[in-house]
């Protein structure tokens, strides 16, 4: 029987080149609308983050996120057969069709149900007239579990046609990356913050890998955990032999998840020394962590500033860098040229095109909150 497939995307803006950096699918049963299944993911765009302040996301939280390439196969499973619901459908399909396209898959996004044209209202506020709670808006899971919520009170009968997909899709099991409920920047990695590839086609022994991941979350394999991986093991007639296999192969996509952006952070480091110690496996053999580079002086110094800067709430006008830059015996340069000698981001983390040349360059990228610290210019300052 068909279902509704509740979907909301944060994205990085609003044009045809912006991408989506999270995505949330809420499924109902079309008999009585109650919730039979949820996904939720974090995606890394490759690009520069978008408008932090609005949807909270920053690159930091996505640098280990799965791309949306890898998340593909599971979407067309989680949507197919089913009709979508959103809030501002015309939105959230456009960038669902145009995330699918460049994936190369062919889908069909069918006619389905917004709910924005149902209350003719914002999500918050035909939410606050009906009484539904939204923890934290701006959210995929929130904003998609308000919208089945305001869906069910709303919807009468609906001749909508379901999401279709026209392509052979390879079959795949993903890691996601969900949100925390703290601000993620301050958490320690775990490899819940990696899109690890499964390798194995097998469903028992991905059975197995899913519940390993989970263990490893805390990076520790305690006894209990240990003897109840055997009993599984044992239960899908895995043996002893190909049992450590699986563990290999799971640290070495670790391993390559963490190289993915040719940057191994002290953090990933150590993440990934803790896993391999918990399996009682050596490390491979690793380049050295990229420690981030400084300069030891700002003087003198031509400087390019990308990305969205909030601090505190405040948002810092490029311009205004710029001109705290040029005060500070900097000259500011509109782009990573030959003659740029240092990257201000709103994020050292971010993947844009400014600091992704500025390392391959070898150039220093330094966080905006740094740059007003060393400067001397307090981040709270009206």
């Amino acid at each position: 029987m068909t279902k509704f497939a509740v979907v909301d995307v944060e994205t990085t803006g609003f044009g045809k080149s912006d991408r989506v950096v999270e995505i949330a699918v809420v499924v109902l049963d079309a008999r009585d609308l109650s919730v039979v299944d949820e996904f939720e993911t974090l995606l890394n765009p490759m690009r520069d983050i978008g408008a932090v302040h609005v949807h909270g996301i920053t690159p930091n939280m996505v640098e280990a996120a799965p791309t949306f390439d890898e998340v593909a196969a599971t979407l067309t499973r989680v949507l197919g057969g089913n009709v979508i619901v959103a809030h501002n459908l015309p939105f959230d399909r456009r960038f669902l069709l145009q995330e699918f396209s460049r994936s190369g898959i062919d889908v069909d996004s069918g006619r389905g149900v917004c709910t924005l044209k149902l209350s003719g209202e914002r999500l918050d506020i035909a939410c606050e007239r009906l009484g539904i709670v939204i923890d934290s808006q701006h959210r995929a899971l929130t904003d998609a579990r308000a919208t089945a919520q305001l869906f069910a009170m709303l919807v009468g009968e609906t001749d909508a046609d379901p999401f279709q997909v026209l392509t052979d899709v390879p079959a795949t099991v993903p890691r996601t990356l969900r949100r925390g409920t703290s601000d993620m920047q301050t958490l320690p990695l775990s490899p819940s913050r990696f899109r690890v590839r499964y390798p194995t086609s097998d469903e028992l022994e991905m059975s197995y890998l899913h519940v390993l991941d989970a263990y490893l979350d805390d990076l520790v394999l305690t006894s209990d955990e240990y003897r109840a991986l055997g009993e599984m093991a044992s239960m899908y007639e895995i043996d002893a032999h190909r049992q450590q296999q699986l563990h290999h192969s799971y640290l070495a996509s670790l391993v390559a998840a963490a190289q993915r952006d040719g940057i191994i952070s002290k953090a990933e480091l150590d993440l990934m020394s803790s896993v391999a110690a918990a399996l009682q496996l050596d490390l491979p053999e690793l380049s050295h962590p990229s420690a981030p580079i400084a300069p030891t002086s700002l003087t003198d110094l031509r400087v390019c500033f990308t990305g969205k800067v909030v601090l505190e709430g405040r948002t810092w006008e490029r311009g205004e860098l710029e001109a705290i830059a040029a005060a500070n015996g900097l000259q500011p340069v509109a782009s990573v040229t030959k003659t740029c000698d240092l990257v201000v981001a709103a994020d050292p983390a971010t993947t844009s095109g400014k600091a992704q040349k500025a390392r391959q360059r070898g150039l220093p990228v330094m966080s905006a909150e740094e740059f007003l610290h060393r400067v001397a210019v307090p981040i709270d300052r009206p």
